[in-house]
C-alpha cells in the first residue's frame, strides 16, 4: 500500500499543479527559467492536443467521452505527464549545468514514466515517446528563451 502512495505521488510530480508551481516560483527567481518552462508548457500541450486529435489511442482502462476535450484527455498517446517531467528535468537540468543532479532529474522523469505505466494510466509506447518529446521541447524551449531573453 505504502509502495502504490510512492509511485502515484512520483507520478503526480509529472502533473499540471507542480509543473504551475515551479513555473510560477521560476517567475520570481529567473526571467530566463520562467521563459523556458513557459514555452515548453505551451508546445507540450500544443503537441500533445494535436498528436492525440489525429491519433486517438485509448488508454489501458478506457474512458468514455463525450466532447473534443474529453476525447483528448481519454487518449493515452503520448504521456503528456512524462512529457512535462522530462521537459522540466531537460530545463533544470540545462540551467544548473550540474552533471550529476542533472542525471537525477532525468531518472526522476523516467520514474514518472514508469508510475503512469504502473497505475494503468498508459502504454510504455506512451511514456517512452512522451520522454523523448520532453527533452526534445525542453531542448527547443530553452534555446529559444536563451536567444529572447538574452
Amino acid at each position: 500500500m505504502l509502495r502504490e502512495e510512492l509511485w502515484r505521488d512520483v507520478g503526480a510530480l509529472g502533473g499540471f499543479p507542480i509543473f504551475f508551481v515551479l513555473t510560477l516560483f521560476a517567475l520570481f527567481f529567473s526571467r530566463f527559467l520562467f521563459g523556458s518552462l513557459l514555452i515548453g508548457f505551451v508546445l507540450t500541450l500544443g503537441l500533445t492536443t494535436l498528436i492525440r486529435a489525429i491519433y486517438f489511442h485509448d488508454r489501458p482502462i478506457k474512458e468514455t467521452y463525450n466532447n473534443f476535450i474529453r476525447k483528448i484527455h481519454a487518449s493515452s498517446f503520448p504521456s503528456l505527464h512524462t512529457m512535462r517531467a522530462s521537459l522540466v528535468a531537460t530545463v533544470l537540468g540545462m540551467s544548473i549545468q550540474n552533471y550529476p543532479l542533472f542525471a537525477l532529474f532525468l531518472v526522476t522523469a523516467a520514474g514518472v514514466g514508469y508510475s503512469r505505466v504502473r497505475s494503468k494510466r498508459h502504454f510504455i509506447k506512451d511514456v517512452v515517446v512522451g520522454y523523448i518529446l520532453g527533452v526534445l521541447i525542453g531542448l527547443a524551449s530553452y534555446y529559444v528563451a536563451w536567444r529572447v531573453v538574452f
